[in-house]
C-alpha cells in the first residue's frame, strides 16, 4: 500500500488530499538486528499486524514527512516543519 498526498495552494487557503494507493510491489528479504521492545512498542502505535508492516508503516511515514517537509520548504517557511 502507498499513500498519495496531493496538496494544492491558493492564496487563501491550503488543501490536502491523502488517498491510498494499492500497488502490488517485489519484496526482498532482508535480515536486520532490531531492539525487539521497539518493534513491539511502534507495532502498537500504528496498528500493525505483523513486525513487517510494523516497518514498512514506519517508513512510509518517514517518507511522508520528508516530502511533507520539502514541500513547507518550499512554501517560504511560512508553516513549521513537523
Amino acid at each position: 500500500m502507498v499513500v498519495s498526498l496531493d496538496i494544492c495552494t491558493d492564496k487563501n487557503y491550503i488543501c490536502t488530499s491523502m488517498k491510498q494507493i494499492s500497488i502490488r510491489e517485489d519484496k526482498i528479504k532482508k535480515t536486520y538486528r532490531l531492539n525487539p521492545t521497539l518493534i513491539e512498542e511502534v507495532q502498537k502505535i500504528l496498528g500493525a499486524k505483523t513486525e513487517t508492516e510494523t516497518i514498512e508503516k514506519a517508513l512510509e511515514q518517514i517518507r511522508f514527512k520528508t516530502e511533507l517537509n520539502k514541500w513547507i520548504g518550499k512554501t517560504s517557511g511560512r508553516f513549521p516543519k513537523l
